[in-house]
């Protein structure tokens, strides 16, 4: 998904438009995968594990 550009898909995360956020899902992903992400998402290290 690296072609997937914010400016195409930021009206679907707009609370004005859509009213509230839409849930997420990411198949395949694990509690550990999220407890990683939410832990300490400024370390780049984290994201080197979400890379394709």
């Amino acid at each position: 998904m690296s072609d997937l550009l914010w400016d195409d898909v930021k009206v679907l995360f707009d609370s004005e438009v859509n009213g509230a956020l839409p849930d997420v899902v990411v198949e395949g992903t694990t509690v550990e995968d999220r407890r990683v992400l939410l832990v300490d998402p400024a370390d780049p290290g984290v994201w080197q594990l979400f890379r394709d």
